[in-house]
């Protein structure tokens, strides 16, 4: 993946540009989302992306929205792709049209494009496995792990473990299944996530 970022960059750039449209293009296929997803985190500061999230959660925390909505911007222009950054900019656009003290510079659709955004990221990850050992779902944040166990697959997860077989691969017992994954367990490669640990 790495050389073929660095071979096509501008061509990674179109496919997040075509990926992150208001209306999905249709004409994407898998492996172009894939290339996205996973080529953005080659040409973006991935820790300052993390360093910014993870600050604006802590603003979440103390109410302080203005900052977290900030913060969260930044980290989406940085990444445009990051499920966590789209998750969380749906929830402060929907905490702004809920509070009833001021009016919000924010509409309806704007907290549905972050939400479609968030499921079209989703259904990327989807495609990379089975959440099997053999055939695990890819991320590029611990974080992506957590919100698609949640929100897509619907499942209430266990203990996590960090496997080192010929990648590294992270291990959850699942406590409540769903109709999206009825498994004991899911897998999740996280090869990326080290790899941009070690940046």
């Amino acid at each position: 993946m790495d050389e073929v970022v660095k071979s096509n960059p501008d061509s990674v750039r179109t496919l997040v540009k075509r990926l992150t449209t208001v209306t999905l293009d249709k004409t994407l296929t898998y492996p172009e989302r894939q290339l996205a997803f996973y080529g953005i985190t080659y040409l973006s500061n991935n820790n300052k992306v993390q360093l910014l999230l993870m600050t604006a959660h802590e603003s979440l925390k103390t109410k302080d929205y203005d900052h977290a909505l900030n913060l969260t911007k930044e980290a989406l222009e940085e990444n445009p792709l990051s499920l966590e950054g789209n998750k969380m900019m749906a929830d402060i656009i929907r905490i702004s049209l809920k509070d009833s003290t001021k009016t919000s510079p924010f509409t309806p659709e704007d907290c549905e494009y972050y939400g479609n955004m968030m499921f079209r990221i989703m259904n990327t990850i989807a495609t990379t496995g089975y959440g099997s050992e053999e055939y695990p779902f890819a991320v590029t944040m611990v974080s992506d792990e957590y919100i698609f166990n949640g929100i897509y697959l619907e499942i209430e997860t266990g203990s996590q473990y960090l496997l080192g077989k010929s990648y590294p691969c992270d291990k959850f017992d699942v406590k409540e299944k769903s109709k999206y994954f009825s498994a004991d367990e899911i897998y999740f490669d996280i090869t990326r996530v080290f790899e941009i640990r070690r940046q």
